[in-house]
């Protein structure tokens, strides 16, 4: 059994999610941030996300290119995981991550 799942960022502003789940899309895992940053179409994603009722998980984009980094990742991750939860959507850290609901 093959599900259809995307993996989407920055990369994708605009993408159509209405689209993706006419033709078979089930899940979406979504780059929340790269490095120290939050991915600039993020909240954009999940909103369009969540309107067409996908399921989704996210990925953060290490890049450790030297000791202080995962320092400032981790900050910056934590920043964004808290800003999601009290918006009421879920979280899962990791490399790459299960669709939740």
């Amino acid at each position: 059994m093959m599900i259809k799942g995307i993996d989407v960022s920055y990369c994708q502003t605009g993408f159509d999610f209405s689209a993706a789940k006419k033709v078979g899309c089930e899940f979406v895992i979504v780059r929340a941030g790269i490095g120290a940053r939050t991915d600039t179409q993020l909240k954009n994603h999940m909103k369009d996300i969540t309107k067409n009722g996908i399921k989704y998980g996210f990925y953060w984009y290490s890049g450790l290119w030297n000791v202080l980094r995962p320092i400032l990742i981790v900050a910056a991750s934590l920043v964004v995981v808290i800003g999601l939860l009290s918006s009421g959507w879920s979280w899962i850290y990791g490399e790459y991550l299960a669709p939740v609901d």
